[in-house]
Parts: structure tokens; sequence; C-alpha cells
């Protein structure tokens, strides 16, 4: 196993008793054929999540659960046993994931505030996520491509993501936030 945290993951997991398996397990067992180091972090609560973010050595980050969404189904936040991890977590945060890759595969988690706030405040370089409900399956299906494509064929987080768009045609509408981009518009507004 390759002991570089650039080649490794933290695996983040928040499991409902009623999901039909386990995320992380089926990532966990996928990095070791790739001869990946992983971490496999099973947690219940948001203080648990923020610790485990703020704390993370590893340059991957890979949070699987549920996306918390509010009675119009919009999105909400990260779903833990004690209730949603959203944007007013994030202050703590502030710069402590600069030049990560964020992968989440929690419906809906691509919402547009979430998503530009996560990245604007932790300083990660790539946050990805669906923009629409994802099932479990596909969440696995998403992932990987995504991580065969960039451990093993050795391709940048945005080239991989173009790929996905342009080869799969994106069917389970992830997207993808980096912070070099949110810093072009900055300068750039129009």
């Amino acid at each position: 196993m390759s002991k570089n945290k650039s080649q490794s993951v933290l695996i983040i997991e928040c499991l409902d008793p009623k999901d039909p398996g386990s995320e992380g397990d089926f990532l966990r067992h996928m990095f070791k054929l790739m001869q990946i180091n992983c971490d496999h972090e099973r947690i219940n609560t948001q203080k648990e999540m923020l610790d485990l973010l703020r704390l993370s050595q590893h340059q991957n980050i890979h949070i699987t659960t549920h996306g918390s969404l509010d009675e119009k189904e919009r999105f909400t936040g990260l779903w833990t046993t004690d209730g949603e991890f959203n944007i007013n977590h994030f202050a703590s945060l502030q710069g402590k994931l600069r030049s990560k890759n964020i992968v989440v595969t929690a419906c809906k988690a691509f919402d547009g505030k979430f998503n530009k706030a996560f990245v604007e405040l932790t300083f990660c370089s790539h946050f990805i996520a669906p923009r629409e409900s994802v099932s479990f399956i596909s969440s696995i299906y998403f992932s990987h491509i995504y991580y065969h494509k960039y451990f093993i064929n050795n391709k940048s987080v945005s080239t991989v993501y173009t790929d996905y768009i342009d080869i799969y045609k994106n069917p389970y509408k992830f997207s993808l936030e980096s912070f070099e981009s949110l810093k072009r518009k900055a300068k750039n507004p129009n």
C-alpha cells in the first residue's frame, strides 16, 4: 500500500440503519484492489465529522452520508444521527482543507450555496457532489470511475471530471467546484 497521503483517501461514513449497504466498505475494498491506502471512519455526530475534516492529513476525503432535505426537497446539509452538518459548522474549518480534494455522495449536496461556502471557507482544492438525488449504486459507479481515473490513470481532478462529463454523459449529475475557479470569478465577476 502507498504511504503517500496524496495517494490515500479518508472515507468518512455516516450510516443510517435503513441503508442498503456500506458505501465505505465498498470503497475500502476498491482501494485495497487499487493498492491505495485508505482510512475508513464511521461517524454518528456533527462533531465527529468536523473533527475528522479538521485533523485529516489525507489529500483526498470522501464523505458518504445522506443529504438532509427540507419540506421542499432542497438540500440543507449533510445528515448525521444528531442533526445536519451545514454551513454553520464551517467556521472552524477556515483554511483547514487547503489543497484537499473532497468528494461527497450525499443527495443534492451540490446545491450552489453549500458547495460554494465549503470551498470558500475551507480552501479545499476541489469539491465534487451530485446536484440531484443519487442511489447507492450510482454513488458506487461514479466513485469507481472517478478514483480509477485519478489514481490508476493518474489524471488531474479536473480532467477526470471533464472525462466523466464527456464520456459518460454525467448520468448522475455530479458537479465540480474548484478553489481556483472561485478565485477567478471573484477577480472577474462578469
